[in-house]
């Protein structure tokens, strides 16, 4: 985490302080939820694609909560620039 709304942690349940620096793994139950989504998302995004979908994130507490997550690569042949 990069940034984040006074919303965004509020839905989430952590203060932005606590969630600046913290691995997107946190919003998942598990390291293989969390992977599953990469899994599914890579290729889309890798192809220039936008990636939509819903699905159950962690909040701070363990309580899900259903999100619509969308996501387009900043650039396509670099996923890991955003």
């Amino acid at each position: 985490v990069v940034h984040c709304n006074p919303r965004f942690s509020e839905i989430y349940g952590w203060s932005p302080a606590e969630l600046v620096g913290q691995p997107g793994a946190i919003f998942y139950f598990s390291t293989e939820d969390y992977e599953t989504m990469g899994r599914r998302a890579a290729p889309v995004l890798a192809a220039g694609q936008l990636l939509d979908t819903e699905t159950s994130m962690r909040r701070k507490d363990g309580s899900a909560v259903l999100c619509r997550v969308r996501a387009k690569a900043i650039n396509p042949a670099d996923t890991s620039a955003g």
